[in-house]
C-alpha cells in the first residue's frame, strides 16, 4: 500500500501545480476573500515635496507631510 500511496500522493501534487498555480489555499483565499494574516504592503506614490519637507509613512495612514 505504501507504493501507491506515495504514486497517487506525487500524481495528486502535479495536478494540484498544474491547475491551482497558488495552491490551494491560494485558490480558496481570492475565491471567498479570505486572508487569516492581513500582512502586505502598498505601494503609495510620493509627490516631489522639496528638499525640506519630511514624509512620515505610517503602515495606517495614506501619506503625512510635516515641515
Amino acid at each position: 500500500m505504501g507504493l501507491w500511496y506515495l504514486a497517487v500522493l506525487g500524481v495528486l501534487a502535479i495536478v494540484v501545480t498544474l491547475f491551482l498555480p497558488q495552491g490551494i489555499w491560494g485558490a480558496l483565499a481570492s475565491r471567498f476573500n479570505l486572508s487569516v494574516f492581513p500582512i502586505g504592503h502598498r505601494v503609495v506614490a510620493v509627490a516631489d515635496l522639496g528638499e525640506h519637507k519630511h514624509v512620515s509613512r505610517h503602515p495606517d495612514a495614506v501619506m503625512t507631510v510635516t515641515d
